[in-house]
């Protein structure tokens, strides 16, 4: 196991395998869940070489920020701790992870109104994020497999009539045709109800006799007429209703009849709820956001993209980036293209690299150069925690510089109209996505020169807001 060492280090900082309740993984974070807090270590977690940073996102979830090896760090981590997902005072993994929430759901309540509502803003952001983050790379697989054809087709002579391209095309729309289902399994696992309900529910808004049909009705009450494939927010809006249901059923109905009832009664309740009321709600909003998006990138274009690009590398820290990933999705899949968001991010991962490598020139710290050069290339490629975690963080003026830097990028890929065709992680990696369908190289151009841009700009604002503290790098 070669992150044996790393795993225990990680796990005795965390209080031991007996503190864990749950534990997962995304692209480059631990996400672990705590039975007491209190026992967590953070300085010397903080200090274990090997791990770039730790994000504490309260309620007893913590994000260790380990790079792009995490899945081999947490493999050897579930090999190490032997996790199993126990939890003590014999309580099942949901019902205590359930309790910890409404225990500091009631704590908050008496921070007064400006408390609840950081707590309701936290709890919103933590919900989209959590449900994004792990279908995250089903996304990833269907943009880069358009992104492939297009490639074949116009530049290498694959018919697109081919049977290939039917099949291939077929898979990279099959993701966000029935996006519903994950995005209802991905929620349901999120707010600790069924996850088979969760896809259940997804499947009933895209079924052809619903999705979409005319004059339906419920018990006399019209069921509104829309379309579900390709849609988030009705489902996003859907599983929180079920999961309610779903907690408080699971309470009253006795053990030896949940096996038979509890599925028969979620459903009943929470299917025509969302198809009477919240779908229709989340469809409308929707159309309203992409609507406003489209509105706002054809009247302030450089306002809304340098801000956004600006903001980009907070929104990594503070977990915004995954919430707007799911809100892009909905303004791609209704414009064809998004040249407000990915665009907007790219310029953000570009500038977080050029602000590592700037920090890799100025200083003289063999350690510091070493994280400067590594994660400012991985970040420009399109993974920035390593160096927002290991460098911009720490630091300080490399964040300020990233942001300032983004927004020039942001501006410049704003006048060249930059778009990405299909959806895709923002990084040089994933640069073919900026490809049109039709196979005009142009917008591709404009893709690299607007990484080089915001790198560049990221680079020498910090060099440039470094300028009188050149030496904090050491």
């Amino acid at each position: 196991m070669k992150y044996e060492k790393l795993a225990k280090e990680i796990a005795a900082a965390l209080g031991g395998a007996d503190n864990l309740r749950f534990a997962n993984h995304c692209a480059t974070r631990l996400r672990l869940k705590l039975k007491d807090p209190a026992k967590m270590d953070a300085e010397t977690l903080n200090a274990i070489d090997g791990v770039l940073g730790v994000r504490d996102v309260g309620n007893g979830e913590v994000q260790v920020i380990v790079g792009t090896d995490c899945y081999s760090i947490y493999a050897d981590f579930v090999e190490v701790t032997g996790f199993v997902g126990e939890t003590d005072d014999g309580l099942s993994e949901e019902e205590a992870i359930r309790r910890a929430d409404d225990a500091a759901t009631s704590a908050s309540a008496a921070t007064g109104p400006l408390g609840r509502i950081k707590r309701l803003g936290r709890i919103i952001v933590d919900y989209l994020g959590g449900t994004v983050a792990p279908i995250i790379p089903m996304f990833m697989g269907c943009g880069m497999l358009m992104a492939f054809l297009t490639i074949c087709t116009n530049f290498f002579g694959l018919d697109p009539d081919s049977g290939a391209v039917v099949i291939l095309n077929g898979a990279a729309n099959a993701g966000f045709y029935f996006m519903p289902i994950v995005l209802g399994w991905s929620a349901a696992t999120k707010l600790n109800a069924e996850p088979v309900l969760g896809a259940l529910l997804g499947m009933t808004l895209v079924y052809s006799t619903i999705n979409g049909v005319e004059g339906l009705d419920f018990l006399g009450m019209p069921v509104y007429a829309t379309t579900y494939n390709n849609t988030f927010l009705p489902i996003i809006l859907g599983v929180p209703f079920l999961a309610l249901i779903y907690r408080f059923f699971k309470r009253i109905i006795h053990s030896s009849l949940q096996y038979f009832l509890l599925p028969l009664v979620t459903m009943v309740i929470s299917i025509p709820v969302t198809l009477l009321v919240l779908g229709p709600i989340g469809a409308v909003c929707g159309e309203g956001l992409s609507v406003f998006f489209y509105w706002a990138a054809e009247h302030f274009r450089l306002v809304t993209s340098a801000l956004w690009s600006a903001f980009c590398p907070l929104g990594v820290i503070t977990g915004m980036e995954k919430a707007v990933q799911a809100i892009n999705i909905v303004n791609m899949q209704s414009t064809g293209f998004d040249n407000i968001f990915l665009p907007g991010a790219l310029c953000g991962n570009s500038a977080v690299g050029g602000a590592a490598l700037a920090v890799w020139y100025m200083s003289r710290n063999k350690k510091t150069k070493a994280i400067g050069a590594s994660a400012g290339i991985t970040a420009i490629l399109g993974i920035t925690e390593p160096a927002l975690y290991g460098i911009c963080i720490p630091f300080g003026k490399p964040l300020l510089g990233a942001s300032l830097g983004a927004a020039i990028g942001g501006v410049f890929g704003a006048i060249v109209d930059l778009k990405q065709f299909s959806w895709a992680g923002p990084g040089l990696m994933t640069c073919a996505t900026y490809i049109s369908p039709d196979g005009d190289m142009t917008n591709f151009f404009f893709c690299l020169a607007t990484i080089a841009v915001a790198a560049i700009a990221g680079f020498a604002m910090t060099i440039l807001v470094s300028t009188r503290n050149k030496k904090m790098y050491d």
